[in-house]
Parts: C-alpha cells; sequence; structure tokens
C-alpha cells in the first residue's frame, strides 16, 4: 500500500512546461482579478475564474497559490452550494494538495476527499464539458489501485459523443487530446482494440499537434 502511495506522489508531482511558461501572464491577471474582487468580494464569476488561476499555479508547484485556491473555492461553494464547476477545480485542488502532503495516509485522504467533491461536480452538472475533462484527466492520472479508469473512460466517452455529434463546435488540438486520453483510459482497463482506435482517431483529428504525435507512438509501441 505504502509503495502505491509513493507512486502517487510520482505521477501528480509532474510539472507540465505550458504550465511554468504561463506563471507569468498568469501572474499579471491574478493582480487584476484581485483587484476587482476587493471592490466586489462575493462576485461568484469573478471567484471561479481567480480560483482557476490560483489552481493552476498550484499545480505549477506554488505553495501559497494552493491554499489561496483552497480558500476561494471553499468560499465560492458556501455561496453557491450547487456550483458544478466550483466543486470541481475545488477536488482538483485537492488533489493537487495530496501531491504536496508529506504523510502517505494524508496524500490519499486529500486524493480521495477531491475524488469525491468531482464526483459531486459531475452529479450536479453531468452536461459541463469542463467538469468532466477535470474529472476525467484527473482520474486518468491516478495510479490503479484508485480504479479511477472506468471513470475516465465515462468522462472521455461523453466528450467523444459531443465531439462526433458536432465535430465543428471543437477545436481539432482539443478533440486530439480527447482520444488520446480516452486510449490511455482503455489501456488501463486493457482494452488495447479500443485503445488503438482511439488513439488512430486523435492522430487523424489534428495532424500536427502533441497529442496526435502521442498517438502515432503510441500505435506503434502496441503493434501486435
Amino acid at each position: 500500500m505504502i509503495n502505491c502511495i509513493f507512486s502517487l506522489l510520482v505521477l501528480l508531482s509532474v510539472i507540465m512546461p505550458a504550465q511554468l511558461a504561463a506563471a507569468e501572464p498568469e501572474n499579471k491577471e491574478i493582480t487584476a482579478l484581485e483587484k476587482q474582487l476587493s471592490a466586489d468580494p462575493d462576485n461568484c464569476s469573478l471567484l471561479l475564474k481567480l480560483g482557476r488561476a490560483y489552481h493552476d499555479l498550484a499545480a505549477a508547484g506554488s505553495d501559497d497559490m494552493l491554499e489561496k485556491a483552497e480558500n476561494i473555492f471553499e468560499k465560492l461553494i458556501k455561496l453557491q452550494p450547487k456550483n458544478g464547476e466550483a466543486r470541481c477545480w475545488y477536488g482538483s485542488t485537492l488533489t493537487i494538495k495530496g501531491r504536496e502532503a508529506w504523510m502517505p495516509v494524508s496524500k490519499a485522504r486529500y486524493v480521495n476527499n477531491g475524488l469525491k467533491e468531482m464526483d459531486k461536480a459531475v452529479e450536479l452538472d453531468p452536461n459541463n464539458v469542463s467538469i468532466r475533462m477535470i474529472r476525467g484527466s484527473n482520474s486518468l492520472s491516478l495510479p490503479d489501485f484508485f480504479d479511477r479508469a472506468p471513470t475516465a473512460v465515462m468522462d472521455f466517452e461523453y466528450l467523444t459523443k459531443l465531439i462526433e455529434k458536432s465535430p465543428n463546435s471543437f477545436d481539432p488540438d482539443y478533440c486530439a487530446g480527447v482520444y488520446l486520453k480516452l486510449g490511455l483510459a482503455y489501456k488501463k482497463m486493457d482494452k488495447m482494440q479500443k485503445a488503438r482506435t482511439s488513439w488512430e482517431k486523435a492522430a487523424a483529428a489534428s495532424e500536427n499537434s502533441q497529442a496526435a504525435k502521442e498517438a502515432l507512438q503510441l500505435l506503434e509501441k502496441t503493434k501486435e
């Protein structure tokens, strides 16, 4: 069990270069949002925007922003208990808190609490694309002992159905990313034929995207 929890630490500690590159403009955005919020402290739209900005910097390793994100989303949920997006971002913030915690038991507790919040968010707003992407991505990133691969498949299948129903409504790079992640979720469940089909769709959706390149690499690695 301890080894599994430490593997969780490794998986959740990956910092995306794009997050680091975005830190400076996000700081400018945060300053502007904080100024607006000081004049209108219960503005739920501003709270959500600021919380998301804090969340992204927390994901990139800022401890100060992690605490601020948690506080913002807790306040927003008190103001709007049925705000699914607020709950979902709060849940994602708790998984980051799990990454940063020192004690293995605390890591697992924060992640489990975060997952509960994300599940509640989907219950509140099941057709929200952002919520599905956030929960699906978090579920996909977790070690197998959390048993979240089926949830990731559920969320990414939902998103692919929307894409296939109205393909012109979605950015091609976004579509490639969804298909890539769906394939990875299928792979976790040993559904390799479905995984490969999803990666083929990822490669076709946006040929020059990073997701498409990763999908092609996965197709090459999993040739029979």
